[in-house]
């Protein structure tokens, strides 16, 4: 049986576990496919006419369908799309699990925990269908509709709950019911009130904030009256006290956005703590103060050296407090007395979730990324702090997970959580430190000022906290505030965009990537961190096709080295150098003492780069294995991360292991082409050749075509005796129809699965000589073995050193 989810993340796959990716990769054949699932029954041909191709002639139409349902019966298998007369066209439930009817029909038969359970997400999330108004239409009613069943089921089992007396439950399921409907704001007043009840006064206030803050800039409305109400008796009270904001005198206020109502309260309780008015102004002591006791004399002065973003402003304040995880939040900020170090040393952890953007136009969510991004780059050399790697962190964005249950997925004590806004020449920058055993919030601060004068006080607040705090929470060592930033905002602006889009990985993002940071460099040409972005997306262009490895080398080799020049501690610097000089130099002395200088510079930036690889080369995969091990525990739900630790255990010929790790990759994020291409090339070691060709059709639809995948897809043809199609694939390549690169290195593959050795040969020799071919590739990919025992190849890599 076929399985279609459709609900949130798109899924089709075999029952087996098998994906379907070719037909995931033809958007109008999927949404046909999806329409008819969705819908049981039978439909005529003229309304699916109508709805996928309104603009075609009736003639071109049918045409269109008629190709379109022969497709899918190919793909699927005979029997799933079947037909009643000439006219009518539906789906075999028998034969075609959805979860759409299955979550209506667990809602008819009262199974509500059931079907919340199958609802993942909208109808077809973020799926769109150019020129078909009549789909669009039908879609977004269905998601509607859908939506609002899921929204009632969460609030009947909110009664449920409650009347059963399990207060905790109900307070899950009201949660996930205002996430359904978040302009319901009677919905929103039962799960502030079902919070307060459980003592989670935080979070209530939390969630009408989020929901003011919306209203104000969607509506350009406050909350009613009702709800009002609710918050201020709720402030009322004081069962569980935040702490207070910090003044700080020197940096000046300049209240152009209206301050928060969580704010409001958070002043509020702080004044009543001291019996002083409510007024913040009031409350403002002479001297800049920091919570927790510490007063910090405050400087000001020109413009130094910046500190990326509004971001270590708070790193070492929520350093000190990620090592307090037995202590309540309130003797912290009531001025206790700091622990010693030894006190402070127990294995503590924190996750940074991407911060939310909260601007107008909801166009600066690279701004956000950039923020989380260096608040974790930071956290990563305090010693003793684990912290969860980008990739995991980032996978909650977006997302209403509770933090306890973030806490349990990621392994950590703490979270860290924020929102950015900017609006005209101002930024205002929220960060929260939640414990992820209770919910409590631990810590938080607000900082709102010029946009033109953020570098400056971040720099200075940083410094100040530094200096306070470095050694007490911290031991002898410095947190050091790294030399890789720009006092330029306009390139600290191109930088975050192009850091965004390197991080997406495809064809036309890595292309972007470049432009933003080369337009960071023209702005700054003393920006060390964008030459080292600028080099690591030059990298990995060969991979994909963009440019030829030679040139693509040179590029990257200039820009690794201009960021040294600029600044020779930054440990981005020497992993871009080493990566260059392990695949474009084959210099691996060189590669492993980059590697080992950005290790020592920052310990936990280890897992960000390639340095495993490097193992391969050099024949230690059990070390390589076992670092990549350690990358998938602090990234636990990274879909890279796992990819690349199945890539190197089938270099290692532990297949079993490795299949189960790229399958927990694609349970992650079932559209890789990483993981469906690594797959397939196991299952063609294995000989299970109808499935690697599955899985190989799969990644060269979802990676765009890539040559280097389809030349391995070549391979699963040759060895399953499917030699015309081979060759085919062969002379596509050669002739080289399309807009990409040719990396040699799959042609070696192919050709010599195909039985031409000395072409083969020929091509590998060119593909090392122009350092084309990646060279733990040539010492470890099985795909190779069949010319390992040729002397030819042993004499090579002996020249070259490897082995």
């Amino acid at each position: 049986m076929i399985h279609l989810r459709a609900l949130g993340s798109l899924d089709l796959r075999h029952e087996d576990g098998r994906a379907l990716g070719s037909v995931l990769a033809q958007p109008k054949r999927f949404a046909l496919l999806a329409y008819l699932a969705v819908s049981p029954g039978f439909h005529r041909r003229d309304t699916l006419l109508g709805l996928f191709w309104p603009e075609s002639s009736d003639e071109a139409a049918r045409a269109s369908l008629r190709t379109a349902l022969s497709v899918l019966r190919r793909s699927l298998g005979e029997g799933v799309v079947a037909g009643r007369g000439n006219e009518e066209v539906g789906i075999d439930p028998g034969r075609l699990w959805c979860d759409v009817p299955a979550f209506e029909q667990a809602l008819a038969a009262g199974e509500l925990e059931r079907a919340l359970e199958i609802y993942r997400g909208d109808l077809l999330e973020g799926f769109y269908i150019p020129e078909a108004a009549g789909f669009e239409r039908w879609l977004e009613e269905r998601r509607t509709e859908l939506r609002q069943k899921a929204a009632e089921a969460a609030w009947r089992l909110v009664g449920r709950e409650e009347q059963s007396g399990n207060a905790t439950a109900a307070v899950q399921w009201a949660r996930q019911g205002v996430a359904l409907a978040p302009d319901d704001e009677g919905a929103l007043r039962r799960l502030i009130a079902l919070l307060d009840r459980t003592g989670d006064r935080a979070r209530a206030l939390r969630a009408y904030e989020e929901f003011a803050e919306r209203l104000r800039q969607e509506y350009e409305i406050e909350p009613c009256p009702e709800t009002q109400a609710l918050i201020r008796a709720i402030r009322a009270r004081d069962s569980i006290p935040p702490a207070p904001a910090a003044p700080t005198e020197s940096l000046p206020e300049i209240p152009v956005l209206p301050r928060t109502v969580a704010e409001d309260a958070l002043v509020e309780d702080a004044a009543r703590d001291r019996n002083a008015s409510p007024d913040p102004a009031s409350a403002q002591p002479s001297r800049g103060t920091l919570a927790g006791g510490l007063w910090l004399r405050t400087q000001t002065g020109g413009r130094r050296r910046a500190v990326a973003g509004a971001t270590l402003a708070l790193i070492l304040a929520l350093a000190a407090l990620v090592y307090l995880p037995g202590r309540h939040a309130s003797q912290v900020a009531a001025g206790s007395v700091l622990p010693d170090p030894a006190e402070g040393s127990a294995v503590s952890s924190i996750a940074v979730l991407p911060f939310a953007d909260m601007s107008a136009e909801r166009d600066q969510e690279y701004f956000a990324d950039g923020m989380a991004e260096e608040i974790i780059n930071a956290l990563t050399q305090v010693e003793g702090l684990r912290v969860v790697a980008r990739t995991s962190a980032f996978a909650f964005k977006s997302s209403d997970t509770d933090v306890r249950e973030i806490g349990r997925t990621l392994g950590v004590r703490t979270v860290l959580e924020g929102s950015v806004r900017k609006s005209g020449n101002r930024v205002r920058v929220t960060a929260q430190l939640i414990s992820a055993e209770n919910g409590y919030h631990l810590w938080s601060q607000t900082y709102e000022r010029e946009v033109s004068d953020i570098f400056a006080i971040q720099d200075e607040i940083s410094r100040a906290i530094a200096s306070a705090l470095t050694g007490r929470f911290l031991g002898s060592g410095q947190l050091r505030i790294a030399r890789r930033v720009t006092d330029n905002l306009v390139a600290y602006d191109h930088y975050l965009r192009g850091l965004h889009f390197l991080y997406l990985g495809s064809v036309e993002a890595l292309q972007k990537a470049a432009v933003y940071f080369e337009q960071a460099i023209a702005a700054d040409p003393g920006y060390a961190l964008a030459y080292a972005g600028l080099s690591d997306a030059y990298v990995q262009f060969p991979t994909l096709g963009i440019m030829p490895a030679t040139e693509a080398h040179v590029r990257a080799r200039t820009a690794a080295h201009r960021a040294l020049e600029l600044d020779e501690t930054l440990a981005e610097a020497h992993a871009a150098l080493a990566r260059v000089q392990l695949e474009g130099d084959w210099d691996f002395a060189g590669a492993g003492r980059s590697y080992q200088r950005a290790v020592a510079l920052n310990p936990g930036f280890a897992t960000r780069f390639r340095y495993p690889f490097y193992l391969v080369t050099i024949g230690q995969l059990d070390e390589a294995i076992e670092v990549m091990r350690q990358t998938v525990a602090l990234d636990p739900i990274s879909v890279t991360a796992r990819s690349r630790l199945g890539l190197i255990l089938y270099y290692d010929g532990r297949y079993d292991e490795a299949i189960e790790q790229l399958q927990r990759a694609l349970e992650l994020t079932p559209m890789d082409p990483f993981a469906h291409w690594y797959l397939g090339l196991i299952y063609t070691q294995q000989r299970r050749f109808d499935e690697a060709i599955e899985e190989l059709q799969t990644a060269v639809a979802l990676s765009g075509g890539s040559p280097l995948v389809r030349a391995t897809l070549g391979c699963a043809y040759a060895r399953a005796g499917r030699t015309e199609e081979a060759l085919e694939i062969r002379d596509e390549l050669l002739s080289r129809t399309s807009h990409l690169y040719l990396r040699p290195q799959g042609m070696v593959f192919l050709l010599s699965d195909l039985g031409e050795r000395d072409e083969a040969f020929r091509w590998l020799e060119a593909t090392v000589a122009d350092r084309s071919i990646l060279p733990f590739v040539l010492t470890s990919e099985p795909l190779l073995n069949p010319m390992r025992q040729d002397p030819r190849f042993r004499r090579l890599l002996e020249q070259e050193g490897l082995r």
